[in-house]
């Protein structure tokens, strides 16, 4: 089966609008993968889960809300995102609207999930020698993300990055501009929270999914599992969304 079109938001608040399903506004196809137990927790109200093709796509539908209507029967899932960094903006604050802990759902089931605890010992100093590499040159470039700089590169793969063979030099520093330190040191002290989480998964694989370990890992299947049984994080974003939909529920 081919990967499913993404709506627009016009299509999306329209299709909501129509709706008289009681649904969870996630952003795309892999927080399917990780929400799926709260479709069955809801399943009592027959909730289904929306993919809206992005973060983006989700904090658009929910500026538009009040064009939908059915409070209630819908709810929102986002990643915290850089506001992990930044801090969430006000307007955004909202019972209906659920964010990760961390910086994305991955990162929340990979600390549920425990998955440091699957490396081995040598795996474990491999690990952290590309980590360090790698939050060097992320701190950069989530300085100019932050900044508004353009060309900021943060969803950039890690082994784009950690096989370049200019790799040891990085990162590289534009005219007038000055290395973030105190970013780099921030996101190195609390990385599994505020690394982006499709990286910092990435950089797990190089160690659980190498040719000749003798249990190969795959990325999505890890977050299935992490997901199945859910721990504190991912259980509290289902909890928060049973809540926000309580006044649908029958007494």
């Amino acid at each position: 089966m081919g990967k499913r079109a993404a709506l627009t938001v016009d299509e999306l608040v329209s299709t909501l609008r129509r709706s008289n399903i009681p649904t969870v506004v996630v952003e795309g196809e892999n927080d399917l993968i990780a929400l799926s137990k709260l479709e069955e927790r809801l399943s009592h109200l027959s909730v289904s889960l929306l993919p809206a093709g992005g973060r983006n796509n989700v904090l658009e539908v929910f500026k538009r809300r009040h064009e939908i209507g059915r409070d209630g029967e819908i709810v929102f899932v986002v990643d915290k995102d850089c506001w992990v960094l930044t801090g969430v903006p006000e307007h955004f604050i909202n019972d209906i609207l659920v964010m990760t802990e961390g910086y994305s759902i991955e990162n929340d089931a990979m600390i549920d999930g425990r998955i440091e605890d699957m490396l081995s010992g040598s795996e474990i100093e491999s690990f952290r020698r590309d980590l360090a590499l790698f939050t060097r040159w992320m701190a950069l470039e989530l300085s100019r993300f932050l900044a508004g700089s353009p060309g900021s590169r943060i969803s950039a793969h890690p082994n784009e990055i950690l096989d370049s063979a200019n790799s040891l030099r990085l990162p590289v520093l534009k005219e007038n501009e000055t290395y973030p330190e105190h970013l780099r040191e921030r996101v190195w002290a609390d990385y599994q929270n505020l690394l982006r989480g499709k990286s910092l998964l990435a950089l797990y694989l190089r160690q659980l999914s190498y040719p000749g370990r003798a249990a190969r890992h795959n990325g999505q299947a890890l977050i299935d599992v992490f997901t199945k049984s859910p721990g504190t994080r991912i259980g509290r974003i289902f909890s928060e969304v049973e809540e926000a939909m309580r006044p649908h529920i029958p007494e």
